[in-house]
């Protein structure tokens, strides 16, 4: 999940990848869903416009999440967290 986005009463599904400032409200996302940054989920219908995250994305979002796990884990041994 990106930064500014709004998960309210929701169920995300495995993997699902949510833009930046995207709001998902009342609704429950299909696994591996990619919701682009600014869309407006209101309904489980609203879900269905959406495609699925492919592989090559899968492997950035993982990397991306590696990289930051990382930062955050050298910056609690820098200041001794």
């Amino acid at each position: 999940m990106a930064i500014r986005a709004v998960v309210y009463d929701s169920v995300l599904g495995e993997s699902v990848w949510v833009g930046v400032g995207a709001v998902v409200m009342r609704s429950r996302v299909p696994a591996h869903t990619w919701i682009p940054a600014g869309s407006i989920i209101r309904s489980d219908q609203d879900t269905k416009q959406f495609r699925l995250v492919d592989l090559k994305e899968e492997r950035y979002k993982k990397g991306v999440y590696d990289a930051s796990a990382a930062l955050r884990d050298s910056y609690r041994k820098l200041y001794g967290q």
